[in-house]
This record gives structure tokens, C-alpha cells and sequence, in this order.
């Protein structure tokens, strides 16, 4: 009885550090494989963005993720039997040939523990933080997203150690100003049939954006370049009364067509398709007189070279960023004036033959109100 009771007592012990064995290879099998992946996981509460007033514009929400093994599933040979519950919400082609899948996204680890179900042996969940932005009135192509998108505020955040230095961080911004400049935007584009359209609003005191809307696919205030054409009027005017070469009482004649190089080379007309007569700098700005403005870079000319021409567009800020926080701006075109034809200054008298982020023009325009 005896020899029965210790045979029986060594085959229980046997079996039961065989299953302690069995589980912990089986389980250390499965944390291994987690614990490389998890490391891939999101995590990071980042700060939180508002506008001026303290709208949220990006917020953290803390998540469930339950991802399964397929990889570990397939090891155990036990993926036939659970391919019809996979299927339910996954296609054949999802499934075959990853590792990971994510299962489902909670608010609670119960919810994903009781959606797994008899998957959980094959499963693990992981609390995360989610970033929730809000898109409305284009804000998608001002904010971006991290590790999502190349361009916007959020990603210079992140770049330059500033989205997880705090908990909240409040931007010029203002939504309600986003909201109407983007209903404006979109009625105008609408009426115009534009391929597309952009809005920047400039606090002229501070230069601080207080909205900024694109109806493109990209946000090109910053990221894409325009001819200014006739808005570089008013810095060329300026900037010829600063150095006294025009003064304010100077008149100009406006004809059908104008020839500013003496030469067939390059013809300068109204957009009016006539001349205007005698025309004031009053009268140059308020009807866009082409031929004024040629003649006043005639003026230029006289008394500057091509290189000192070429440096007053980098002072304007042309050329080169403006260093706003927004990740994606680029610098515009100036060419060197190595590269300029005789024709060039007043090209770009008229507005062409450079290239200038919408960013770049509005804040040049801001010396203006700011006495500069």
C-alpha cells in the first residue's frame, strides 16, 4: 500500500511540474514576444495644445489597445481553430502574414479583456495615450500631427523639445477667427470656382498668426511659393521714398504700352488694357499702375545696382524662412543676380519672377502698420 502511495505521489508531482513547465515556457514565450513589441507602442503624453483662449485643440485620452500574437498563435498550431473568430472582423489577406494584430482600441481594460474572449491566452493589453485633435475649419494642415505627418505646429513642438516640456501650451490661434475665415474661404472659393484658396490673419502689433486656413491639399501659406505680382507695389514704393529716390508729390505717365528697357525686350501695359494718363503714387497704388512702377524701378536703377536690388527683397524677408513654428516652411525663390536678365528688375517690379510663401508676404506687409 505503502509502495502504491509513493509511486502514485511521484507521477502527481511529475505531472504537476510538467504543466508549471509547459505554462512557463508557454508563457515565457508569449512575454517575450510582448515585451519586444510593446516597445513599439505609443506612450507618450505629449502637451496639450489650445488657442488663445483656452479652446482645446489637441487633447490626450487615455486607451485600451488588445493586440494578439498571430506569430505565437501559429507556433502553438492554433491558428486554424481560431481563424473563424479572427475572421469575423478580419480578411484572410490582414491576418496571413503579420505578426501583431491589433484586436480593438477601450476605454477600460475590462472592456478589452471581455471583446478578447478565449483569445487572451494569446493576447496582451496595453494602456496607451491617444492624441485627439480637432480637424475643423483646416486645422488638420496648420496643427499636423506627431510622428504622423512631416509638417505643422506639432511636429516643430516635438522637434525642438517643446510638446512634452509642459502640460499645456497655448497657441496664437484664435478658433473662433479659424472658424469664420474658413466659412469666408470656402463661400469665396465656391463662387470663384478656384481650384483653392488661402486666409492668414496677422495681429499686426505682436505678429502673431491669430488664424490660418487652407483650402489646398497642402498648407501653402507655408509650404508652397506665389509670384506676389501687384502686392509688391507697395514695398517697392516704400522703399523708394525711404531712400528719397521718388517723393511723395512725383508724377508718372501712364500710355498704352511702355518699354522700360529702351528695347523690344520686354513691353509693360495696364491691366486695363488702357493708360491711365498722369498718375500720382496715390493714383499708382489705388489703380495697380503697371507702367508707374516701372518707371519707379527705372528710378531704382539709376541710383542701386542689381546686388543692392537683390538684397532689399532678403530684408523684406523673401528668400529665406521666417521662422515661424510651423515644421514644413520652406525659403521661396530669389534668384542670385548673377542669374538676372536685363528684363528681371522690372519683372519683378510687376510682381514675377520670384517666388514668396504667402507667410513671407504677409509679414513684410507688417512693417508697414508698425511705422517701419
Amino acid at each position: 500500500m505503502k509502495r502504491k502511495w509513493l509511486i502514485f505521489t511521484f507521477l502527481f508531482l511529475s505531472g504537476y511540474i510538467f504543466l508549471i513547465t509547459i505554462t512557463f515556457v508557454y508563457n515565457n514565450s508569449l512575454t517575450k514576444d510582448f515585451n519586444e513589441f510593446s516597445t513599439s507602442l505609443e506612450n507618450n503624453k505629449y502637451s496639450e495644445l489650445v488657442d488663445s483662449k483656452g479652446n482645446m485643440i489637441v487633447y490626450n485620452q487615455e486607451k485600451y489597445e488588445a493586440w494578439v500574437d498571430l506569430g505565437f498563435m501559429k507556433s502553438r498550431n492554433d491558428f486554424k481553430k481560431n481563424k473563424y473568430l479572427l475572421n469575423q472582423r478580419f480578411s484572410d489577406d490582414e491576418i496571413e502574414t503579420i505578426k501583431f494584430l491589433k484586436w480593438g482600441t477601450y476605454d477600460t481594460y475590462e472592456e478589452a479583456y471581455i471583446d478578447l474572449g478565449i483569445l487572451n491566452k494569446y493576447a496582451r493589453i496595453y494602456p496607451v495615450t491617444h492624441r485627439v485633435y480637432n480637424e475643423l475649419f483646416s486645422l488638420d494642415l496648420l496643427i499636423g500631427k506627431t510622428n504622423r505627418t512631416t509638417y505643422g505646429i506639432e511636429p516643430f513642438l516635438l522637434e525642438n523639445g517643446i510638446l512634452n516640456s509642459q502640460k499645456t501650451i497655448s497657441l496664437s490661434i484664435d478658433l473662433k477667427m479659424q472658424q469664420i475665415a474658413y466659412e469666408e474661404l470656402l463661400n469665396t472659393v465656391k463662387k470663384e470656382s478656384a481650384e483653392g484658396g488661402i486666409v492668414v490673419v496677422m495681429e499686426s502689433k505682436t505678429g502673431k498668426i491669430k488664424s490660418s486656413v487652407s483650402l489646398y491639399p497642402w498648407n501653402i501659406a507655408y509650404m508652397g511659393y506665389i509670384e506676389p505680382g501687384s502686392t509688391l507695389k507697395p514695398l517697392l514704393i516704400s522703399t523708394a521714398l525711404d531712400e528719397h529716390i521718388i517723393n511723395p508729390n512725383d508724377k508718372f505717365y501712364s500710355g498704352y504700352e511702355y518699354y522700360p528697357t529702351g528695347k523690344k525686350n520686354f513691353k509693360v501695359t495696364e491691366s486695363q488694357g488702357y493708360g491711365m494718363g498722369e498718375v500720382g503714387l496715390r493714383e499708382t497704388l489705388t489703380y495697380s499702375s503697371n507702367i508707374a512702377i516701372a518707371q519707379i524701378m527705372e528710378k531704382i536703377l539709376e541710383e542701386f545696382s542689381n546686388q543692392w536690388l537683390y538684397q532689399k527683397l532678403l530684408t523684406y524677408g523673401f528668400g529665406k524662412k521666417t521662422g515661424i513654428e510651423f515644421k514644413g516652411e520652406i525659403n521661396g525663390v530669389v534668384p542670385y543676380p548673377d542669374d538676372w536678365y536685363e528684363i528681371t528688375p522690372f519683372q519683378i517690379a510687376l510682381g514675377q519672377g520670384i517666388g514668396i510663401t504667402p507667410i513671407q508676404l504677409i509679414s513684410a506687409f507688417n512693417v508697414i502698420p508698425n511705422d517701419g
